[in-house]
């Protein structure tokens, strides 16, 4: 089965170990078609990333803001392929990840973008997008259809909405979401999204209590920044979005994998306390922040 060529662009901050790990991962699976794309946002060390991406043949982009979303726009806007599949720098693919990632655009020129499975670390445990191993369609409204980490989209779809919105994301005050929004963004925009559930990666997780309530909060305040520019678009559907997106509304609906609109919610009462605070104080800042732009 052959499958269509691809740039693939990791964006990296401050994170040589990792980095290192995920280019290793990464970079067997490639044939002589495709490229792979290391885009460094400001990291403290100049040198780290230049250095990891000469290692394994990958053209490496030096930026001098931090900034995930300003990194992963740089990368696709440099690519060379159609396909371009993103991967955050602290996240290990399987061996056989990259093939049913991206071998479904060879026959649908209307998919817009394929969302992998993502795992912590060390654990079965996912951490975005479904809860179960079906395939499947994602539709508008998902609450999680799909994450960086771990994602494959095609150029023309990334043209078509202006890429990521740069105040989303690690680096911007709304320190994440940024992908939710992007994806979205191309289903809004007549695209459509497919789940593959065999295409996985495992991602990092924070190793203290004061590291996982960062990432909570800063979690919640991206949400909340994707639920303020839903609401815009559509308040029903962000209403509707709230109730699956906040954990202190869906403590009763059940995580099974057969449920369609399943989503990872923390259960920890701090975590869930935390992450829903986020959420609210980013919808509000996003209502005043994340005006529609010009295009």
């Amino acid at each position: 089965m052959s499958r269509p060529a691809v740039s693939i662009v990791v964006p990296t901050h401050n994170r040589p170990a990792s980095l290192k790990r995920c280019l290793a991962s990464v970079q067997p699976q490639l044939d002589d078609r495709d490229e792979l794309i290391v885009v460094d946002s400001g990291s403290d060390d100049a040198t780290y990333a230049e250095d990891l991406a000469a290692a394994v043949d990958a053209r490496h982009v030096r930026l001098d803001h931090a900034g995930a979303s300003l990194a992963r726009n740089v990368g696709w806007q440099s690519a060379r392929h159609d396909i371009v599949v993103f991967v955050d720098d602290d996240v290990t693919a399987e061996p056989e990840w990259l093939m049913p990632l991206v071998v479904r655009f060879a026959f649908d020129d209307r998919l817009g973008f394929v969302a992998g499975r993502m795992e912590a670390a060390g654990t079965m445990r996912p951490i975005s997008v479904r809860v179960g191993n079906r395939p499947g369609t994602l539709s508008l409204g998902h609450p999680s259809p799909g994450a960086t980490g771990n994602v494959a989209i095609r150029r023309t779809a990334l043209e078509d909405v202006a890429g990521f919105d740069e105040r989303l994301g690690p680096g911007a005050w709304l320190a994440a979401a940024e992908d939710l929004d992007l994806l979205d963004r191309i289903l809004a925009a007549g695209w459509s999204g497919w789940y593959a559930p065999q295409a996985v990666v495992y991602g990092e997780q924070p190793s203290t209590r004061r590291d996982q309530i960062r990432r909570t909060w800063a979690y919640g305040k991206g949400s909340g920044g994707r639920l303020a520019k839903t609401a815009r678009r559509d308040p029903i559907a962000a209403a509707r979005l709230a109730r699956m997106v906040l954990p202190a509304l869906r403590r009763s609906r059940s995580l099974s994998p057969d449920d369609p609109d399943a989503v990872v919610l923390p259960r920890d009462p701090v975590l869930s306390a935390t992450r829903t605070a986020g959420t609210v104080i980013g919808f509000a800042a996003g209502l005043v922040m994340l005006r529609p732009r010009r295009r």
